[in-house]
């Protein structure tokens, strides 16, 4: 039976931007979009008895049988270059994801407020500060 890859994205688009403020500064910034990885939810969920004891158990029809939410995050960073008599060094300012996008980390199967089942999805890194300094001899 065929089935997508966990690491099938058909859709993939990075776009980067900069601008020279100066022969020293630059302005960047940089777009990410990507589809959905296809990943594996059970079809059918019941609980039965084993051992006298309550077990949920999960039936599952198709591989990768469910599509992850797409992911996108915008990031604007400052670049500042410095030349010293013996090095020079590069500081690197800025915001990752700064309309604080929640891109899906995992998706799972909990229960909603009636103890139904229904499709959860965990985020990770909303919008983050970030900071680079570099020197180089």
């Amino acid at each position: 039976e065929e089935y997508f890859s966990k690491y099938d994205r058909p859709h993939s688009l990075n776009i980067l931007s900069e601008y020279a403020i100066n022969e020293s500064s630059k302005l960047m910034i940089s777009f990410s979009f990507a589809s959905g990885n296809p990943v594996t939810l059970p079809s059918a969920r019941y609980v039965t008895l084993i051992n006298g004891q309550e077990v949920i158990v999960e039936e599952f029809d198709k591989i990768n049988n469910f599509r992850m939410p797409a992911t996108h995050h915008l990031d604007v960073s400052y670049q500042k270059v410095k030349k010293h008599k013996h090095f020079s060094s590069t500081l690197i300012v800025g915001v990752y994801n700064i309309y604080n996008q929640l891109n899906p980390f995992m998706v799972y199967i909990g229960v909603n407020e009636s103890v139904e089942p229904t499709i959860k999805i965990r985020s990770y890194l909303p919008m983050m500060p970030m900071l680079k300094y570099t020197i180089k001899i």
